[in-house]
């Protein structure tokens, strides 16, 4: 920690005294460096605009060539049959609605009247305006009405009334939103964007128990501007500490190399970890002395890590959520059990942390959003597997890719055999209809 403060602290002199007319020039030459994290640096470059000084503006651009090459062998919006944390549960508050994008699709979140979570789709069944523009409770408690022309859905995504059609509307149970399953565990609001029926969230997830029903659960979300299949390789990859958190006071026990292995788990997921072929860098620095030398990965793309790896109270975790094609969001649960005290502790660590002015050395600040912020968008919006050169530590990224993919294979296959059925069922309806007499019915909505 001490030695972290006085490289920063020279770099600061060296720096100043370069800067000033005739004695510049004499600290302006050739010196070994000793490695470090550069964190103030990275903070900055991440602050920048595209298209500013160091920061291309190509860095921005979806590369769609490349997505469209491979669309069929890769989710670059995700997984879908899996829970995903969607809104903290203190944001929701009752007649309020939240709009939260998921795997590229825009959902609205809402209470009903028992004051339960709801998630439907984002678009109005009417004529696709956003349903998060519209109002909780204007029909009645716990519905959502379409601000457009009324269109009101109860919870589970059916049409209970039209308001501008009146009260004989043909559209009311007729007419439905796709509806996501929710549950909220954790001060979480989770949905299951999938088709199966999913099992409660505490039975579907490892470790769910742990991290989510510890005696308090502190949550901190961040954005970044890129496609998770970035943070994705970053998540299976605790080689990258030793060099990009190398003066982080949170690694500063990271050894410089070691070997990696790979183990599969009984729950589907990945034991990744440093096989202990060198030392420790700092083996006296106590707490601060950590370093990620095992982690566990789990579809669809969250890691578990050791409380030793982190100034942490408990085993926590950092779960990444596709946005868009061009975005994400990294959930960290940091659980804690023990006394009051401890807690009250351990809360204003995380507090302190995470806020955005929170730019000294160890914060997440400056260690993920400056340090695996910065090297997630200097790769582009998505990083080309095609063109990766893959090293012996990148063995849990590797096998995580393929992970990934023949997860994704299955899903694909499933939702053709699903259209499949679909469309016998379809056709043995009609088939089944043309040996009746028909019986007219009345529109339900009119299209041209």
């Amino acid at each position: 920690m001490s030695g972290v403060a006085r490289d920063q602290l020279r770099r600061v002199g060296v720096a100043t005294l370069g800067r000033l007319p005739r004695v510049g020039q004499a600290f302006d030459r050739p010196r070994l460096e000793p490695l470090k994290t550069s964190g103030m640096r990275l903070y900055r470059w991440n602050r920048a605009r595209l298209g500013s000084s160091g920061k291309p503006a190509n860095l921005g651009q979806v590369p769609w060539d490349y997505v469209k090459a491979n669309e069929d062998r890769i989710p670059f919006l995700g997984l879908r049959e899996y829970w995903y944390p969607g809104l903290i549960s203190k944001k929701l508050r009752h007649n309020e609605s939240e709009l939260v994008t998921l795997c590229g699709e825009n959902l609205v979140f809402f209470r009903d009247e028992t004051g339960r979570a709801r998630a439907l789709q984002g678009a109005c069944p009417h004529r696709k305006a956003l349903l998060s523009l519209g109002q909780v409770g204007a029909f009645r408690p716990g519905t959502i009405t379409c601000r457009y022309h009324g269109l009101t859905l109860d919870g589970d995504g059916k049409c209970v009334a039209v308001l501008v059609d009146g009260p004989d509307s043909p559209a009311v149970g007729k007419v439905n939103a796709r509806s996501y399953p929710t549950e909220e565990v954790g001060g979480v609001i989770w949905v299951y964007m999938g088709e199966r029926t999913p099992r409660p969230v505490l039975d579907s997830i490892p470790h769910a128990r742990e991290f989510l029903l510890a005696d308090a659960v502190w949550v901190h979300t961040l954005k970044f501007p890129v496609n998770y299949l970035g943070t994705f390789d970053n998540n299976t990859d605790p080689a990258h500490a030793s060099i990009l958190h190398r003066t982080c006071p949170s690694f500063i026990n990271q050894r410089l190399w070691d070997d990696v292995g790979v183990e599969e788990l009984e729950s589907g997921g990945l034991h990744v970890y440093l096989k202990g072929l060198t030392t420790p860098a700092n083996p006296t620095q106590g707490k601060f002395g950590s370093e990620v030398d095992d982690i566990e990965w789990h579809l669809p793309n969250w890691t578990l890590v050791p409380a030793e790896a982190a100034p942490s109270p408990e085993p926590f975790v950092t779960w990444t959520v596709p946005q868009d094609i061009d975005t994400c969001v990294n959930w960290l649960f940091f659980p804690c059990n023990g006394s009051l005290l401890r807690r009250a502790r351990w809360k204003a660590w995380f507090a302190a942390s995470a806020a955005p002015f929170s730019l000294w050395p160890g914060s997440i600040t400056m260690c993920v959003v400056a340090g695996d912020g910065a090297m997630l968008e200097s790769q582009g919006v998505i990083p080309n597997w095609s063109t990766d050169h893959l090293i012996g530590t990148d063995r849990g990224v590797s096998r995580a890719r393929r992970m990934l993919k023949d997860a994704y294979a299955q899903e694909r296959a499933e939702r053709r055999e699903r259209q499949d059925s679909q469309k016998r069922a379809r056709g043995d309806g009609r088939r089944a209809e043309s040996r009746a007499d028909p019986v007219p019915e009345a529109p339900v909505l009119e299209s041209e």
